[in-house]
């Protein structure tokens, strides 16, 4: 069950539950009703700050948290990259807040412009990231695929149709764990001597989808599959970002099976996920085939995300 919200990010929790700055606590599963907590109050837009994805990519980010200010701080530390933070989650001292955070790694990324609306930008460096500008569309635009802009998005439906006649849509759980990593394998396999997958590491997917399958439920994750021939063909997980969006966290599909991709985002958007208003497809990483893909779905809006630094010669943010 979800925690009740307090007023103005005063949290429901003790605060001998939670570690406080320069105190930092590794993000395991037992923390993400605090980090859930917090995160449901904000409201976010962009898919970093899901408290799903913090979990599910954790042996990738290898991600830490503190409190400053009563604000929650989500503290990033890629293998080969270097610390940054993401931007605070709350409501106090959020330019103290921010000044703390830059001192200690230098940087904060993959910040939303709600933040930059609160720092002095007289003092900041801020820098767009397109690769991780996450796309944002309406649910019911992919449910229905209407007008001349879906006219190959409808053709593919229609192939996969005639492809596999007797075709089932249907929610997922974790029982499908054994079909979905036989899948996400021949979905790499396809891709594993391209560009492609240069720039996605495939410990780190398969990592992130396990840990996804083995807490399913623990995560409040939903999602749906097409089947067809006794085989999973395509499948789409995600989980709630906020009030009006749902983030998909994984979406795979069988490399010879036409028209599963486009089959599957119009099924899930008609059957799993019609209570939501708008759908992010999260950021495509700097690759051309992957943007052009996303593009092709005619995003309502691309959540565009910075990297914020002090500008050269500036000391303090404060």
């Amino acid at each position: 069950n979800a925690i009740v919200a307090t007023p103005n990010f005063v949290s429901a929790w003790s605060n001998i539950m939670r570690p406080d700055y320069p105190t930092f606590k590794t993000i395991e599963l037992s923390d993400l009703p605090l980090l859930s907590e917090y995160l449901l109050r904000y409201q976010p837009e962009i898919c970093e700050l899901s408290s799903a994805n913090l979990f599910i990519w954790h042996n990738f980010d290898r991600g830490s948290y503190t409190f400053i200010n009563n604000n929650l701080c989500l503290k990033i530390n890629l293998i080969n990259d270097t610390p940054y933070f993401l931007e605070p989650i709350g409501d106090s001292l959020i330019p103290e807040t921010a000044a703390l955070c830059l001192n200690e790694t230098g940087r904060l990324s993959r910040v939303s412009e709600r933040l930059l609306k609160q720092l002095p930008l007289n003092k900041v460096r801020a820098h767009c990231l397109r690769s991780q500008n996450d796309y944002i569309y309406q649910t019911g635009s992919l449910a229905e695929y209407k007008g001349g802009n879906f006219d190959g998005k409808r053709n593919h439906v229609k192939r996969f149709a005639k492809l596999y006649p007797n075709f089932v849509y249907t929610p997922i759980d974790r029982s499908f764990k054994p079909a979905a990593l036989a899948l996400f394998e021949k979905w790499f396999a396809a891709r594993k001597e391209t560009h492609f997958f240069q720039k996605l590491a495939y410990n780190a997917q398969r990592q992130a989808l396990e840990n996804s399958f083995n807490y399913f439920s623990e995560l409040k994750l939903i999602g749906g599959g097409l089947q067809a021939g006794g085989e999973l063909k395509s499948f789409v997980i995600g989980s709630p970002l906020n009030s009006k969006t749902i983030d998909a966290h994984f979406q795979y599909s069988d490399p010879t099976a036409t028209g599963a991709t486009q089959t599957l985002w119009q099924k899930a958007c008609t059957e799993t996920f019609p209570d939501f208003t708008y759908i992010n497809f999260e950021q495509d990483l700097g690759i051309p085939g992957l943007r052009k893909s996303k593009l092709s779905y005619h995003p309502e809006k691309i959540e565009k995300k910075y990297e914020v630094r002090l500008k050269p010669g500036v000391t303090s943010l404060l």
